[in-house]
Order: C-alpha cells, then structure tokens, then sequence
C-alpha cells in the first residue's frame, strides 16, 4: 500500500502544475548612478568648506554612499585619472580638508 501511495503523490505533482508570481514590493527600486554622476558628487563634496551630507542629501543619496565613492575616488576607480588632491581629516566630525597630493 505504501508504493500506491508514492506512485499517486507523484502523479497528483507532475500534473499539479503552478505558476508562483513574485510578489510586489512596496519598496523602490534600487538606483542605479552612473560613473559621471558618482564623480560630480564627490568632487562637489571636494570644494572648500562643502559638507558630505549636504551635498548627498541635494542629491537624494546616502551620506555613507557617497563616502564609499570618495574612497574609490581617491583610488582612481571612479574612471578618469586619480585626483590631485588629498583628503585629509580636519578637526571635528567627519570633517576633511583638501591638501596637495605630492
């Protein structure tokens, strides 16, 4: 009786076919910034006396985004050659200043 049993539960599952739909989400869609647009920001954030978090937020980004595209900046991964000027931590939070790389 057991073998009748798995020979009908394998037959009810290859015909039981069902289409399972991802749900919706409420959440937004993740966005995607390009190369260019990566490379405004942070050098907006370069300018003398700018504020990190300033500047994401006129730009709808998180501050700690647009940190980790300062540190690829400053490696050379945003495209284009690595920048001539260095960060260097001023006094305060979270506050730099621009210094000559050399």
């Amino acid at each position: 009786m057991g073998n009748a049993v798995r020979s009908a539960e394998r037959v009810m599952n290859a015909s039981a076919r069902v289409t399972i739909e991802p749900e919706a989400s409420d959440r937004p869609q993740r966005r995607k910034h390009s190369i260019a647009e990566k490379r405004r920001i942070v050098e907006a954030t370069l300018a003398a006396g700018a504020s990190v978090a300033l500047v994401a937020r006129e730009n709808g980004v998180n501050a700690n985004q647009v940190f980790g595209w300062r540190r690829l900046y400053q490696r050379g991964l945003l495209g284009g050659n690595v920048p001539s000027v260095a960060l260097v931590a001023g006094e305060g939070h979270g506050k730099c200043r621009r210094t000559s790389a050399t």
